[in-house]
């Protein structure tokens, strides 16, 4: 990560580690608690007011350094997680995109097998009614050339019976000339 804080400003500034200093205390003193953040500021100034102006000046330097770092410190840090949510995004993203592509994949195949499983179902509907109407169809010619048949017959019986009759009438009506006739035709054939 790159620094915030330019090296210029930090290198005019001296910087110096804080470290605490142990305090003696024996039994006899007289040693009382106070809570140290209650008067932090009173007691920062005391302590100010007790360092020489050249220890003040340290101090704040450290004090100024130390908070540069901490400053770039959180700096790099929020830049770090700025670049981290910003991964985590774009994975996000990517697995939302792959989702819904696959969604589209998945409902794709099914609306396919939906098509092909009605189109299975209206195809074997025709072809049983395509099978039920030839049935029907064959039944009605069977029916048909039977009735055919039997019309044949009776118009048959029907031209012999009216060629009789007129045969008959013919030849009682002119019996005397189909008998003539006949005679004429067997003496020719004697002859």
């Amino acid at each position: 990560m790159a620094n915030i804080i330019n090296a210029e400003a930090s290198s005019a500034k001296k910087i110096e580690k804080f470290s605490f200093t142990k305090l003696q205390v024996s039994e006899n003193d007289h040693v009382v608690t106070t809570n140290p953040f209650a008067n932090k500021e009173e007691h920062e100034h005391q302590e100010e007011e007790s360092l020489s102006p050249t220890q003040q000046k340290e101090r704040q330097n450290a004090a100024e350094a130390e908070l540069l770092e901490k400053i770039d410190q959180l700096t790099s840090d929020v830049v770090r997680l700025q670049m981290e949510l910003e991964k985590k995004e774009q994975v996000h993203k990517e697995a939302l995109e792959k989702a819904k592509e696959e969604a589209f994949e998945a409902g794709k195949t099914e609306a396919l097998e939906t098509f092909q499983k009605e189109m299975n179902e209206e195809i074997e509907s025709l072809k049983s009614q395509f099978i039920h109407s030839i049935t029907v169809l064959d039944e009605k010619s069977h029916t048909l050339e039977t009735s055919l048949k039997t019309l044949e017959e009776e118009l048959l019986e029907s031209a012999f019976l009216i060629a009789r009759k007129v045969i008959i009438k013919e030849v009682d009506k002119h019996s005397a000339q189909i008998a003539t006739l006949i005679a004429q035709y067997l003496l020719k054939q004697i002859e």
